[in-house]
């Protein structure tokens, strides 16, 4: 079998074993959880190999109780210490969710409006516009267009980057955007940017306190 899609197989196959808890039908469903598994299994082995993932970690959670779980590779490759299903690794873009409900929660609130310019909040935020962009920064650039990639801005920024092992403040990172220029127009091409949700961040921290 060629597995095209690790992770459509992996969810296609939790959302299965969900469904069908380890309760359900004791000896019906525990053949059919064990085949289940078996094919997760082969599919994270092979990508781990094709890939050469060091690690990689997985539980299935259904109302709170694990149906099942596992580690594959090493957690620590130089002490060759195996990865398990309680491995720790880096949160990543999973923090965007974070950011992103807190700024949801406060448009609930009524204190924050998706489509206010990012001006509004960040007097200071001034990111350069090149020549030939019809680009009127204090009100094209919205906080929408920057929680769903369609800002325009850079992938990373400067300082504070996914790459940047210094650990700057926030304060700083914003500030290093100023010297960079949009890549497209705001609203008009999808560009993923870790730098957009960086500005939103500042917004959140300033408005939520």
């Amino acid at each position: 079998m060629e597995y095209r899609s690790l992770w459509l197989l992996v969810w296609f196959a939790s959302l299965w074993l969900s469904k069908i808890g380890f309760a359900d039908q004791p000896r019906t469903g525990s053949v059919v959880h064990q085949e289940i598994v078996e094919v997760i299994d082969a599919a994270i082995r092979y990508e781990c190999e094709r890939k050469q993932l060091p690690a990689f970690s997985i539980a299935v959670v259904q109302d709170g109780a694990t149906l099942w779980s596992a580690g594959y590779g090493f957690q620590d490759t130089e002490r060759r210490i195996p990865a398990t299903s309680r491995s720790i690794y880096r949160v990543g873009s999973v923090s965007k969710l974070f950011t992103d409900l807190a700024i949801m929660q406060l448009v609930e609130l009524g204190k924050l409006d998706l489509d206010d310019p990012v001006s509004r909040y960040l007097k200071d935020f001034r990111p350069l516009v090149p020549k030939g962009f019809s680009v009127d920064l204090l009100s094209d650039l919205t906080i929408r267009q920057m929680m769903s990639h369609l800002s325009g801005l850079v992938r990373e920024p400067p300082v504070g980057n996914y790459f940047d092992p210094t650990e700057p403040s926030l304060a700083l990172t914003l500030d290093s955007l100023n010297q960079t220029e949009l890549v497209y127009p705001p609203g008009k091409r999808t560009k993923y940017s870790n730098a957009a949700v960086a500005v939103i961040g500042a917004i959140l921290e300033k408005y939520a306190g």
